[in-house]
């Protein structure tokens, strides 16, 4: 193994975060800092000057800001094939509006979202807040609505679960970390 191919996957020290995005390639949907590993853009050379175009990763503050700015154009599409959504709470101690870029999945007319924080052991804020004020805004894109929010029930998390895994396989590792039951969140658009 060569020492380019060794360094596939690791991001170097004090280096702007960057994604290389194919759309139809996601194994290799997110290199970050540098250009895309030997063995993935061999495999992809003959279109690689048209399909793999560097774009910003988005987090926090400056994913809401870009997403607002052009209505979900910058941001909707956070790496290829995961789309998310903002989702506007009411701080449960503030009464603040809190907004939260977070990954989302369809099932039927609901938007569907995990609170996983990343498999940290305590909920993310923003499901805090909707366990006492659960009407929240969303934003899909460059739609805007307000929604009412609830925790998936028993019978019916498995499925979401399934089909938020299948969006971002992490959540199946993000369960390993932790000893709570990650919420699955039901995003219901007032009509």
């Amino acid at each position: 193994m060569t020492a380019a191919s060794k360094d596939c996957g690791r991001q170097r020290r004090g280096t702007v975060r960057t994604a290389i995005a194919v759309r139809h390639y996601r194994d290799a949907a997110v290199i970050r800092a540098r250009p895309p590993c030997r063995r993935e853009s061999s495999r992809h050379k003959d279109d690689a000057d048209d399909r793999w175009k560097a774009i910003p990763m988005l987090y926090g503050r400056e994913h809401v800001k870009k997403y607002r700015e052009t209505d979900g154009d910058v941001g909707h599409e956070w790496q290829p094939g995961v789309f998310t959504l903002l989702l506007t709470t009411t701080g449960h101690k503030s009464g603040n509006p809190y907004t939260t870029p977070v990954i989302y999945g369809e099932d039927a007319s609901d938007y569907i979202v995990v609170a996983s924080k990343g498999g940290a052991d305590e909920h993310p804020d923003w499901y805090r807040n909707i366990e006492s004020q659960p009407d929240v805004e969303i934003q899909v894109g460059g739609e805007v609505m307000d929604a009412t929010a609830r925790t998936a029930s028993s019978d019916e998390r498995p499925r979401l679960w399934e089909k938020m895994a299948e969006i971002w396989p992490d959540y199946n590792e993000y369960t390993r970390k932790t000893d709570r039951e990650i919420p699955v969140v039901v995003l219901t658009p007032h009509s």
